[in-house]
């Protein structure tokens, strides 16, 4: 099943699909190899973050003032580094939805330009539900902010050696046994 697609209703940009919203659908390993940060986390008090992100001189196509973009963000605190930078443990994240800008993009292209696309998105599909206050979250850094690898990036705690077992020994962001 590996980079299956998957195909739902909405809009599209950067392909040119003429259906609305298309999905690229990661397995484990695929999700694992693409993530800069895997860690066990807690949520954070407050849980989300939400920025709203208003565009006070633009109009959308009819001419009407431009409702405001709001960004949410969810709180972390790390527990746990599994791959990735072991300095991160102990810290509070603020962690984007999978590919933030990209959807920040496509909101100010449909209502700024009218323009109906939207890119491939990827997203996973979790095995297990986080059971209890601990679950592993999947992340990639752009530039100085954390965002989801994919849509669904989040596993239950109860995979770990799953996990563990599949990142690859020689990977530089692989903790290393002391």
């Amino acid at each position: 099943m590996r980079g299956r697609a998957v195909v739902v209703a909405t809009l599209l940009f950067t392909t040119e699909a003429h259906t609305s919203e298309h999905h690229q659908s990661l397995e484990l390993p695929e999700l694992i190899s693409a993530s800069r940060l895997i860690a066990i986390v807690e949520a954070d008090t407050p849980a989300d973050k939400k920025t709203t992100i208003a565009f006070p001189k633009r109009k959308n196509v009819s001419g009407e003032p431009l409702q405001p973009y709001v960004r949410i963000q969810q709180r972390f605190v790390v527990r746990e580094v599994l791959k990735g930078d072991q300095a991160l443990a102990g810290k509070k994240l603020e962690v984007d939805i999978a590919d933030y800008e990209g959807h920040k993009t496509v909101y100010e292209k449909y209502y700024f330009e009218g323009v109906r696309k939207i890119p491939i998105y990827r997203t996973y599909e979790p095995s297990t539900q986080p059971k209890g206050p601990r679950s592993i979250v999947f992340l990639v850094s752009r530039g100085e902010r954390w965002e989801f690898t994919a849509q669904g990036a989040i596993e239950g705690v109860s995979r770990r050696t799953e996990i563990e077992k599949q990142i690859v020994p020689d990977d530089p962001n692989r903790p290393t046994a002391e």
